[in-house]
């Protein structure tokens, strides 16, 4: 069974938005969803930094601040 999360979509645009690396094809496609732009006003988030992929971690990570709590996303 399926179920969809808007809360993933949103988590991933503002990862794929906000990450100064190369952006790669699932990055693009992330950004190619045009409906967050009515979810998500990008303008009242703020990038808090950005820790670059590790072969150890085996991820990179962005930190964003929301505007809803002013906490990290």
């Amino acid at each position: 069974m399926r179920k969809e999360d808007d809360g993933v979509l949103v988590t991933a645009y503002l990862i794929s938005h906000f990450q100064t690396g190369l952006k790669n094809v699932l990055d693009r496609a992330i950004l190619d969803h045009h409906e967050v732009d009515q979810l998500l006003p990008i303008e009242r988030f703020q990038k808090i930094d950005e820790i670059p992929f590790d072969f150890s971690r085996r991820i990179m990570s962005v930190v964003v601040e929301t505007p809803e709590a002013g906490g990290d996303c």
